[in-house]
């Protein structure tokens, strides 16, 4: 495989332009009344810009804007809204050590529409995947744990992914050598707020599998592919509705643009 270690650095290209997709869709069982189904969908282009971190500290440091974005959620309550890039002002900063787990250092402000509808670090998490921070070969595996907790728009989600990943060969895409990695996230997620004015305690947990395409050379993501599976329970304590069966799929996409 060589003597390159899988670990961020300043890339080339520097900036990377990347377009994303994230889409859920999701079935409560209500019981009599029927059943409820939610989705959402986030696209768009993505440009980051890498800098070594200064002093002796492995890793780097990125800054993130979004050119195009597009969002859009749907619900019975609230039928569908749709928000994009004009409801994101600024960009993001974070901080990545060479392994690529990440600390949030500075986030756009988000109009209170899109805040109501997407998490921030979820908006730029699937950006940056997780390495080993040295040399492996096929077959070595690394495990990592990621916890997030954000609060917006009256809203309070957290979430906990064990995420094992494997090295498992290399390939060659338009001529340039790339090394694949399978991923398996097993996540919990909890979120507590409202929707269309109705109290809302929603539990998950599922199973979440990836292929990444990491150029090792050029220190460089390339792709990845994510798709899951959640299943749970849905409280709407002021209407007396509790424990609500919810089943629903993840997938999201990133690919490096020319």
């Amino acid at each position: 495989m060589g003597a390159h270690p899988l670990q961020y650095d300043a890339p080339t290209p520097n900036p990377s332009t990347y377009a994303f997709t994230t889409s859920t869709a999701f079935s409560v069982d209500a019981g009599p009344i029927g059943t409820m189904r939610l989705g959402s969908e986030q696209t768009g282009l993505a440009e980051l810009v890498f800098r070594r971190q200064a002093g002796e500290a492995a890793g780097v440091e990125s800054t993130i804007r979004f050119v195009e974005y597009a969002g859009r959620f749907e619900n019975p309550n609230q039928g569908a809204v749709e928000v994009d890039e004009s409801d994101i002002t600024g960009s993001w900063k974070v901080r990545l050590d060479e392994r690529g787990r990440l600390e949030v250092l500075d986030a756009p402000t988000l109009s209170r529409t899109a805040a109501g509808i997407a998490v921030q670090q979820n908006m730029v998490r699937p950006l940056f995947v997780l390495l080993p921070g040295r040399v492996v070969e096929p077959g070595d595996r690394w495990v990592d744990t990621v916890s997030t907790d954000e609060r917006a728009a009256g809203t309070a989600t957290r979430s906990r992914s064990i995420i094992r990943s494997t090295l498992t060969g290399d390939t060659v895409v338009d001529g340039r050598w790339l090394v694949v990695i399978r991923t398996e996230a097993a996540t919990t997620v909890e979120i507590e707020g409202s929707s269309g004015g109705v109290e809302v305690i929603q539990r998950l947990s599922g199973t979440t599998l990836g292929t990444i395409l990491w150029d090792p050379v050029a220190a460089l993501l390339i792709a990845r592919t994510e798709d899951g599976e959640l299943e749970g329970t849905l409280e709407l304590p002021g209407t007396g509705f509790g424990g609500l069966p919810v089943s629903g799929t993840v997938r999201r996409t990133v690919s490096l643009q020319p």
